[in-house]
């Protein structure tokens, strides 16, 4: 079944941010892996990067979806009732916008580029099999000890210590400005004891 991608008006049965012709241009210059992939492969892997995205950054998107019924979490913005009033044409205050990280406002009827750059990365990962449950994974630490010549460190940790992959690292950078933190980020607490 092909691929219902989002054109940004909040489609309610969209599952993609990018189609397959977007990442065979995306992957034109950057891995030719991709090539090697069937169409029915290509599909899949967009599907469940798309999937992947919104499920791992779930609650962490800054805004709100502006479409009810949307089936995807963008496009957005950034104030409730906002975007009824841009499609009536009555612009209230740049308030309503969300910005990127050059501080360039996001339009509420449109996917920002780094959120389809992300979805073509994770596909591509993938289609080369990673397993996302181990690469994007989160361990809890919840106290670490070291000495080093006479002084000892107690480390205690409050929350889950992300033990992400590299490689879904690099999507968590191009998603900086859009998100309100990484996955897994934590606060620690430590103590140093002298010897």
């Amino acid at each position: 079944m092909p691929l219902i991608v989002e054109d940004g008006t909040g489609r309610a049965t969209a599952d993609a941010y990018v189609s397959v012709a977007d990442a065979d241009a995306y992957f034109t210059t950057r891995s030719t892996a991709w090539a090697g992939y069937s169409n029915d492969e290509r599909e899949a892997a967009i599907r469940f990067a798309t999937s992947w995205l919104d499920d791992t950054y779930l609650g962490l998107w800054k805004g709100s979806r502006v479409v009810e019924t949307q089936a995807l979490a963008w496009p957005r913005d950034n104030s409730p009732g906002y975007t009824l009033m841009w499609q009536r044409g009555a612009y209230p205050k740049a308030q309503g916008y969300l910005y990127d990280l050059d501080g360039f406002p996001i339009m509420p009827n449109v996917v920002p580029r780094a959120v389809k750059r992300a979805c073509m990365e994770a596909a591509i990962l993938k289609a080369q099999g990673v397993d996302f449950a181990k690469a994007a994974t989160t361990t809890a630490v919840r106290k670490a000890s070291r000495s080093v010549d006479r002084v000892s460190y107690s480390d205690e940790y409050e929350a889950a210590v992300s033990k992400r992959d590299a490689r879904i690292q690099a999507i968590d950078k191009l998603l900086l400005g859009l998100v309100t933190s990484v996955p897994g980020a934590s606060f620690a607490t430590g103590k140093l004891v002298r010897a």
